[in-house]
């Protein structure tokens, strides 16, 4: 289990009640210590692309989007502490689900608070020759996310249903 932040952006179209976005993320190097062996590990980073459909419910202040999507992305692992030296990459896809709750502040402006639920189809390894296996992208994760929803639509349409 490794904790990491990271910064998102997505785009969207709305109509009434159904939302569609694309969705890219990125997420912050992390290090990972080996217990076995003092000194030895390796930093991750990475980064992924994706689409969603989401369900909307709309009401006159607050709003809850419901998604449902895939993501695909690209995780860089560079060990050290080694002789060995490099930097491995691998794909990962993932099957993701999220709620949030938009409360709108201004006609063009919401403040959101989510979570995410991801299952991972493609899971990258990475190891150097010699040790186990450093570090594999997990079968599950789940996200906490807050978020700023910039309205681009005329702001006489009143809530995100525009």
């Amino acid at each position: 289990r490794v904790a990491a932040g990271g910064v998102g952006v997505a785009a969207g179209i709305t109509i009434p009640w159904f939302r569609a976005e694309a969705r890219g993320t990125y997420v912050a190097p992390r290090q990972l210590d080996d217990a076995s062996n003092p000194g030895v590990g390796i930093r991750v980073d990475g980064w992924g692309v994706g689409a969603s459909g989401c369900g909307v419910w709309d009401g006159v202040r607050l709003f809850v989007p419901a998604c449902v999507g895939a993501q695909l992305g690209r995780t860089r692992a560079h060990a050290f502490g080694l002789e060995q030296t490099g930097v491995g990459r691998g794909l990962w896809a993932q099957v993701v689900a999220d709620v949030a709750l938009g409360v709108r502040v201004s006609p063009r402006l919401a403040l959101m608070a989510g979570a995410e639920a991801a299952v991972s189809l493609r899971r990258p390894e990475f190891y150097v020759r010699g040790f186990p296996t450093l570090f594999r992208t997990g079968a599950a994760a789940g996200r906490a996310f807050l978020g700023l929803e910039v309205l681009l639509r005329s702001p006489g349409v009143r809530g995100s249903r525009g």
